[in-house]
């Protein structure tokens, strides 16, 4: 539940505004199937014009992207927002804490270590 609710408050918005079009598109050509993603024929969208529109993002983005970038992303987002590592594995659903450090793409000297603080009070008595 604790997953579907995060992701859920980045996604829907967009999702929402999606799904009546979908429905037009899927009105019109006379489809009838479950695929979120679809062509303007209302066909589902397949490995090939997925690969398209990851090439128009890049270009509109000026940086290369590709669909596993964004667990990196996403991680690396709970991360500077102060959310723990353990609570990370659990919303991501991973079994091994390893996997956040991996997909944590920041760097040391990016990240407020409030525990830094306790040390430097530790060493000061």
């Amino acid at each position: 539940m604790l997953t579907k609710y995060i992701i859920k408050d980045k996604f829907l918005q967009y999702y929402n505004v999606w799904l009546p079009e979908r429905k037009r598109i899927m009105d019109e050509n006379e489809k009838d199937h479950t695929s979120i993603f679809i062509k303007k024929d209302g066909s589902p969208a397949d490995d090939y014009v997925v690969r398209n529109w990851i090439g128009e993002f890049e270009e509109f983005l000026k940086v290369p992207l590709y669909p596993h970038a964004l667990r990196h992303y996403y991680v690396t987002l709970l991360s500077k927002i102060g959310i723990p590592h353990q609570l990370i594995k659990e919303i991501v659903g991973w079994s091994d804490l390893s996997m956040v450090v991996l997909y944590d793409d920041q760097e040391a000297k990016d990240k407020e270590w409030s525990e830094l603080d306790n040390l430097k009070k530790h060493l000061e008595k």
